[in-house]
């Protein structure tokens, strides 16, 4: 009789139960959009919005279950994002307010559910979210500042002060392996980390379908509208920042881009240039509505300015 092979390590059963989970997160579309800077800044906004709550209501369960003997282990302050959050928010957003997407609210209302008073719900929740964040997290967050322009503040969230992330994730999983659960306990868990994936999926399709599917400007889209609208109408572009940018010295201006919520423009002020956004009257749902709100702009602009519209 040979003798059976040892389990494998509880960290070891994590990874290899929720890869397919990981890998279809990963492969989300929204994520790798934003690395490669063809959504809107405000794009990126929205997802910090999005783990804002997530985070604000999982480190609310942290300060429950710190003094917990299963769970207390795994609270570390030094991985605390909330703070974080809220600051690149200030940078990202001039909004005092916030709005959870559908698919946040159920995140939150899960976590509401378990990871408050069962041992096992927080870690997998905490080990979703924070091993993430030292993992992928860590290639996201510099490809994200650099597609964005950002130096410091605005992409805190992926920082972590302090701590080293191959370190860090090594030391996690050894606490993984050495916890003492029931083997009821022990698949919740490897449940419940799946079920984390799955709510963590829902956030970044409800952030593809608001930011890429909704309305489909692909930069090809968005260069052709700005193309035509630097090429035709390069006056009205000047009205427009003039009347409605707040730049009433400008020279110049050009299309640099848009998305569902407002049109971006560079003036050009003194010979310098000037980035100047002008909103939509609402948002757009569909690509041909950007001609609508361009002869709209066009002619409160020139309203605005004391000038008989040409068309």
């Amino acid at each position: 009789m040979t003798s059976a092979e040892p389990r494998a390590r509880l960290s070891v059963r994590l990874r290899s139960a929720t890869r397919s989970d990981h890998d279809e997160a990963q492969g989300s579309g929204f994520l790798d959009r934003l690395a490669s800077g063809s959504l809107p800044r405000a794009a990126y906004a929205d997802l910090a919005t999005q783990h804002w709550f997530i985070y604000e209501t999982l480190e609310q369960a942290a300060v429950v279950m710190a003094a917990d003997p299963v769970a207390g282990p795994f609270v570390f302050p030094e991985l605390t994002r909330l703070p974080a959050l809220t600051d690149d928010l200030a940078v990202l957003t001039s909004q005092d307010r916030y709005a959870p997407l559908p698919a946040t609210e159920r995140y939150r209302a899960r976590l509401r559910e378990v990871a408050f008073d069962r041992p096992w719900a927080f870690i997998a929740h905490h080990y979703t979210r924070y091993l993430g964040d030292l993992s992928g997290g860590q290639y996201l967050g510099p490809a994200i500042a650099k597609a964005y322009g950002l130096d410091g503040p605005g992409h805190r969230f992926f920082v972590f002060d302090g701590v080293s992330p191959p370190a860090f994730r090594t030391r996690y999983r050894a606490l993984l392996d050495d916890l003492a659960l029931s083997p009821d306990d022990e698949g919740s868990l490897l449940a419940e980390v799946s079920e984390a994936y799955r709510l963590n999926i829902a956030v970044l399709a409800d952030l593809k379908e608001r930011w890429v599917e909704a309305f489909d400007l692909t930069p090809e889209a968005v260069a052709q509208i700005a193309r035509h609208m630097n090429d035709d109408h390069a006056e009205d572009n000047v009205l427009i920042v003039r009347g409605l940018g707040g730049v009433g010295t400008a020279s110049a201006a050009r299309v640099s881009g848009l998305d569902a919520d407002g049109m971006e423009f560079e003036a050009t002020v003194d010979g310098i240039a000037v980035p100047v956004r002008i909103p939509f009257r609402e948002r757009l749902t569909e690509r041909r509505q950007v001609r609508g709100e361009a002869v709209r702009m066009y002619r409160e602009a020139c309203a605005a300015l004391g000038i008989t519209p040409e068309h």
